[in-house]
């Protein structure tokens, strides 16, 4: 079967939609960017897909909605400019790992519940979005402070990082007026998300 989209493929196409085979293991980078009529990007259910490569479907405008596959590892740039782009999900055993440079640029994403394995995300992944809700759960959180503290350290020679908390944030990952939600559980299917009294409730 089909294993690899190689760079540029279908840069500059007036492609609608693509059906994705189960073999595929990488999209380049550039694979599907400047798609200006891609609507419809759809993987099967049992997708070995683990590399979307660099600004991959950027500005692909009329993309609204995309379920990521579960061997993903990174994105890095992947839907920038992609301004329809409302709905990203991810698989509930996502590897998902990195959140990286402009990945959610320019998109109109307001909501997002982020796979438990994330440990970075880059300070301007969703930068150019304005209200953004980010579900969490509390040890995804705190693998991300580990990391994002560690990195300011060997940056900075100092330990002035201040951890990101759950709460409203005037600016955060780029975006602002973002809200980080905490996600009650993990492991299930249904995922809930802790109302702001629960969240109060467990401050006292």
């Amino acid at each position: 079967g089909w294993k690899e989209i190689e760079y540029d493929t279908f840069k500059n196409t007036y492609l609608e939609e693509i059906h994705l085979p189960g073999s595929l293991t990488t999209i380049g980078s550039y694979a599907f960017s400047e798609t200006p009529k891609l609507e419809i990007v759809e993987f099967t259910r049992y997708s070995k897909l683990t590399d979307i490569g660099y600004a991959s479907f950027r500005s692909a405008t009329k993309l609204k909605t995309i379920t990521i596959p579960s061997g993903v590892i990174s994105i890095i740039e992947t839907f920038a400019y992609a301004t329809n782009l409302k709905k990203v999900q991810f698989k509930p055993d996502s590897s998902l790992k990195q959140i990286g440079m402009n990945a959610f640029y320019k998109t109109n994403i307001k909501e997002i519940y982020l796979p438990k394995d994330v440990n970075y995300i880059e300070n301007n992944a969703f930068d150019g979005i304005d209200s953004l809700t980010v579900h969490i759960t509390p040890n995804t959180l705190v693998k991300i402070n580990e990391i994002n503290s560690s990195l300011q350290r060997d940056s900075l020679e100092e330990d002035d990082y201040v951890p990101i908390t759950f709460g409203s944030h005037t600016a955060l990952f780029g975006a602002t007026n973002v809200t980080i939600m905490e996600v009650a559980q993990e492991g299930g299917r249904k995922l809930r998300t802790k109302t702001k009294k629960e969240i109060q409730k467990t401050k006292k």
